[in-house]
């Protein structure tokens, strides 16, 4: 991205900028992956976090930074794979055992609508919130405390519209969160890629919502039945430490607790099945978590690589120094998300979402403006980009002080326009963009156009060829 920036606005300063804006994001996202990752690897292993997270990165080193793309790639693949399966394989177990039909996907509507009547038997209540409140769960213990089926519980109506265009616009401007895209040889297999990653993050976030409806109806279950001793699965579960059931017998609805980050655990516990299954679902945690370390630090070395050290140059390094220099960086920003990752034991939902702010904030604006307006010039966009992180950053550093009242992970709905007003007023402000800047802006705009990269390194071949 930062060289595609460099090149759309032709110039070098703004290329430099937005590989150092780049960076903070980056990190974030690769020390949140790091403690996800070691949460369910220290589970397994029995050994501290701490521990795991070191192992995690060097893991990572041997496979990436030493092993190189093709490693990572096929390395990276593999861990999806076994991701996916840990996830969708159990659930869907439960869904015959539940359902006699193996998609939880599809099935667990009519127990989402059997569970609404007992919640109301129960005394749950129905939380209103106010429109920005986001108080999501913590790391530690969390007792249920509204209806599942009543919406915006921890979550105002307003927080919730604006975490998901937050969502989505950081998505969308962190390349890092969709590596097999940049590793597509056309726009057309581009396009056909992320297609693909689409259809695979939908089938997850439904898999994720069923597990919730199926851990609802166990435990509401459990309520009906109301027995004078917990069956054996609580037991597990509270010797496990992933809930808490209460001291009251037989147990309150109201008074369970679970952990935020061991619901995907418990299912597997709840429904009594061999654990392999719980082993496997860990399992596929550090996959998934090793997936996106491996994403993030791999562009962010690369990113240090090209747009960093070689920023002040338009003509790549020669191929033996690039690659040895990319396996390097790549290293040295693993190291470097150790670092973060321990230095800032904060929640690694938080370190997500404020990352994710952060680059929607940062780049979202000034990528869509530098496709769609013309006028659009490197004084603007280095003004949005410096704006954009600047009132996100702050907005996040004086919610987590308590200075104001939203949450930091809502950054972006300030980061967001503010920086789309500063590229138009810079922009506006300062000289029109040359004519080869407008030429590149047509090209870009034609579907099955060629890549800017590989119009690059096309002409420096011919380039090349000339000089020979």
């Amino acid at each position: 991205m930062p060289s595609y920036l460099g090149r759309r606005f032709e110039s070098k300063i703004v290329r430099l900028l937005a590989a150092a804006l780049m960076a903070v994001p980056a990190l974030l996202m690769i020390a949140a992956e790091l403690r996800m990752g070691a949460m369910a690897a220290g589970w397994l292993s029995g050994q501290p976090q701490t521990l795991m997270i070191i192992l995690l990165a060097f893991v990572f080193v041997v496979t990436g930074a030493i092993g190189g793309m093709r490693s990572l790639s096929w390395s990276g693949s593999a861990a999806a794979i076994a991701a996916v399966l840990a996830l969708l394989v159990p659930v869907a177990i439960v869904a015959v055992m539940v359902s006699n039909f193996p998609l939880p996907q599809l099935t667990n509507g009519p127990l989402l609508r059997s569970l609404n009547y007992p919640e109301i038997a129960q005394g749950l209540p129905t939380v209103e919130t106010t429109p920005f409140a986001f108080a999501v769960p913590g790391e530690g213990m969390t007792h249920l405390a509204k209806r599942y089926a009543v919406p915006f519980g921890a979550v105002g109506s307003g927080a919730f519209v604006m975490a998901m265009l937050t969502v989505m616009a950081g998505i969308a401007s962190s390349p890092w969160l969709l590596p097999r895209v940049t590793m597509t040889p056309g726009v057309y297999e581009t396009r056909k890629s992320l297609g693909w990653a689409t259809v695979y993050f939908g089938l997850i976030a439904m898999t994720a919502a069923a597990v919730a409806v199926y851990m609802r109806d166990y435990l509401m279950d459990l309520v009906r039945q109301a027995p004078a001793t917990l069956p054996e699965w609580m037991q597990e579960l509270t010797r496990l430490g992933f809930a808490d059931p209460g001291a009251s017998m037989p147990p309150a609805y109201t008074g369970f607790g679970f952990m935020r980050d061991s619901v995907l655990l418990s299912l597997p516990v709840v429904a009594e099945l061999p654990s392999i299954a719980l082993f496997a679902v860990a399992a596929g945690v550090v996959a998934a978590a090793l997936v996106g370390i491996g994403a993030a630090a791999s562009a962010l070395g690369n990113v240090v690589a090209e747009d960093a050290v070689n920023g002040l140059s338009w003509e790549p390094l020669p191929r033996a120094a690039r690659v040895h220099l990319g396996r390097l960086t790549i290293a040295g920003v693993a190291g470097l998300g150790v670092v973060v990752a321990l230095a800032a034991p904060t929640d690694p939902l938080r370190l997500l979402l404020w990352s994710l702010a952060l680059s929607a904030s940062t780049f979202f604006p000034v990528l869509v403006l530098s496709i769609w307006w013309k006028r659009a010039n490197a004084f603007g966009a280095m003004a949005g980009m410096a704006c954009g992180f600047g009132v996100a950053f702050l907005m996040i550093v004086a919610s987590t002080s308590g200075v104001i009242g939203l949450d930091g992970a809502l950054a972006a709905m300030l980061g967001l326009p503010a920086g789309a007003l500063a590229v138009v007023a810079a922009s506006l402000a300062t000289p029109a963009p040359s004519r080869s800047e407008l030429e590149l802006v047509r090209e870009i705009r034609i579907p099955g156009g060629e890549g800017i990269y590989d119009r690059e390194m096309r002409l420096l071949r011919l380039k090349n060829r000339e000089r020979a």
